[in-house]
Order: structure tokens, then C-alpha cells, then sequence
């Protein structure tokens, strides 16, 4: 008879629910194989923990004593993915609510590890220790878990629990309110990999404007800001030029001006003319190819890290603007 235990108290950790082992006489039995299960009711919309026990194996009866903190199957050619692809599956699978990570590890080891043949010939699918019995498998899990926590999918949450000594608290974690909220999108893959071209802080004249959309997955809405930054910085250092008609040079007529190789108020006079003529048309490639297409169109990119990497583009100008400031510094 399966009895499940008592779900978790609100707000506790989700863990591994304990299973009365049914009773048999040995190893080998008459019985027909039969697979029972049980699964525990959980609200809608929540992932549901599932225990299950086996019986059969070619006339041997094994028990598989599984509860799972996750809802589907894994796998084991998932494990052959990259890291970030594996920590996807992952994200889609987590609970709501804190779990220990090396629980979160065992259960799925224990889904993937090919079972066992013990000496007396019984093929066991039940694991004493998953983690040490298949530390490769078990690393690649951890590896993926790391991959959510670096992409602030996952945190180390709550930092205290009464029921654990304070040796366990580094093991439980959680899934953030941004990670629940990747976990939803259709194309979360491509807003990962986006996201990950920020690796280095964005210059802070950016930073405030736009990561925000960065953050949501607005890559051509952040690409646009920032382009508008940049304008107006060179606007600025290049103090408000004009056209013959008094009009406010704007766009690609303004990075001419700007860096223009013979009279350009930003233009390095020590770089070769090549050099200066080349900065000027990086400016100019900008807003002509980018800026204006995202500033006059309803245009979007297929593909988000494209988009990511015109913020990355903007970045760039801006430094090299700090430099064009600091020459416009009268020496010390």
C-alpha cells in the first residue's frame, strides 16, 4: 500500500515524500509485474510532485522509490546538451516554491542513470546514492542549476529555514519573479541568449535608460534609446551644430559634422586620416543603417541577440565618446 506524506506546510520546502516500501517475501516472486503510482495533487498551474513505485524486471521484483520535485521525464540525451540548453529544460520544470538543490540533483539523476545489475544478477533502478553513484551526471545537472543562478533565474532563497541547520541553507533554493516569468515566454531561448551578450555593465550613461527593456526582452525599444543617447551626447560635446538655414543637425548629418576628418570638433588630430575617416563613418553606419530603421519603421528583428547587439553598438560609441570628451579637456 502506497501512503504519501503530508504536503509541504505553506511557504516550506519541497522535498522528497516518503513511501511505505509493500511487503514481499524475496527477490523473486510470482506475482505479474505491475507498475503503481500515485500522484499528489498540487493547485492548477503548479507542477505537480510525482512518486512513483515499480515492480518487474524478468521475473525479479525491484522496487524504483521516486518523488520527483519535478513534473515530466528527463532524459538522458538532454544531459548531452550545452549548458544552457539543459538549464532551459530545467527552468520549465522547477517548483514554485524553495527546494533543496541536491534533492532537485538526485531526483533527476535517478530519472537518467541507466539502471544497474548487482551481483546476485537483480537489475536495480533504485539508487542508495545517486550522486556519488553517477557524479558525471550529477555535475552536469549542477552545472546547468549554476547557468539559471548566473542568469538570475534562480537564487539561493530563503538564506534561513528552522527545519535545516544552517550547514543546509546554501542548498535551498529558489525560482526569481524573473525567472517565472522567462519560464512563460515562447521564445525564451532566444531572450536568454540575447540577454547573455551583456556580460560586462553597459556604459553608465546607458545603464539607467535601457536595461530595463533589456532585462523584459525589448532589445529594438533598448537599441533605440541608446542610439538616442548617443545622439545626444555628440550634440552636446559638439555644442549644438547647425545648418546654413539655423535647423538642428540631426542624425547622420550630425556624426559628419562631428567627426568630419578636417574640421570635426570630434575628431582625434593625432589619428592617421584613415582612422578619422573611418570613426566618422562607424558614427554614420549607426544611425543611417540602424537608428533610423528602428526610429521610422514598425521594424522588428527575427532574431533578439541581433537587436542586443546594436545596444552593444551603442555601447561602444558612448566609450568611444569619453574619449572624444576628454581630449575636448583643457590639459591640467
Amino acid at each position: 500500500m502506497l501512503a504519501p506524506s503530508p504536503p509541504p506546510r505553506a511557504g516550506g520546502l519541497v522535498g522528497r515524500s516518503s513511501l511505505t516500501r509493500p511487503n514481499w517475501s524475496g527477490p523473486h516472486t510470482s506475482a505479474k509485474p505491475e507498475t503503481r503510482s500515485l500522484r499528489s495533487s498540487r493547485r492548477p498551474g503548479s507542477l505537480a510532485q510525482a512518486c512513483t513505485d515499480t515492480f518487474r524486471l524478468d521475473g525479479h521484483k525491484t522496487i524504483n522509490r521516486r518523488c520527483s520535485l519535478v513534473s515530466t521525464s528527463l532524459n538522458a540525451s538532454a544531459l548531452r546538451a550545452p549548458p544552457h540548453e539543459l538549464a532551459l529544460a530545467l527552468l520549465q520544470r522547477l517548483p514554485d516554491k524553495p527546494f533543496r538543490r541536491s534533492e532537485l540533483i538526485r531526483d533527476l539523476v535517478s530519472e537518467v542513470a541507466p539502471p544497474r545489475q548487482q551481483a546476485s544478477g537483480i537489475v536495480s533502478v533504485s539508487h542508495q546514492n545517486p550522486l556519488t553513484d553517477h557524479p558525471a551526471e550529477a555535475l552536469l545537472l549542477a552545472t546547468a542549476l549554476a547557468q539559471l543562478e548566473r542568469d538570475g533565474l534562480l537564487v539561493q532563497w530563503p538564506p534561513d529555514d528552522p527545519r535545516y541547520t544552517s550547514s543546509g541553507f546554501a542548498d535551498v533554493f529558489t525560482v526569481t519573479a524573473d525567472g517565472r516569468r522567462v519560464r512563460r515566454l515562447p521564445n525564451a531561448r532566444e531572450i536568454l541568449a540575447a540577454r547573455r551578450s551583456f556580460s560586462a555593465e553597459l556604459h553608465a550613461t546607458l545603464e539607467a535608460r535601457v536595461r530595463d527593456d533589456v532585462s523584459g526582452g525589448a532589445f529594438e525599444t533598448a537599441a533605440l534609446k541608446a542610439l538616442r543617447a548617443v545622439e545626444a551626447r555628440v550634440r552636446d560635446l559638439s555644442r549644438e551644430p547647425r545648418n546654413q538655414r539655423g535647423e538642428r543637425l540631426i542624425g547622420v548629418a550630425l556624426m559628419q559634422h562631428a567627426f568630419s576628418a578636417a574640421t570635426g570638433p570630434l575628431t582625434d588630430p593625432n589619428a592617421e586620416p584613415g582612422e578619422q575617416v573611418g570613426t566618422m563613418q562607424l558614427f554614420c553606419g549607426a544611425f543611417g543603417a540602424v537608428r533610423n530603421l528602428l526610429a521610422h519603421t514598425e521594424h522588428e528583428f527575427g532574431d533578439p541577440t541581433e537587436a542586443a547587439e546594436y545596444v552593444l553598438l551603442a555601447d561602444l560609441l558612448m566609450r568611444l565618446l569619453d574619449r572624444a570628451e576628454a581630449r575636448l579637456k583643457p590639459h591640467a
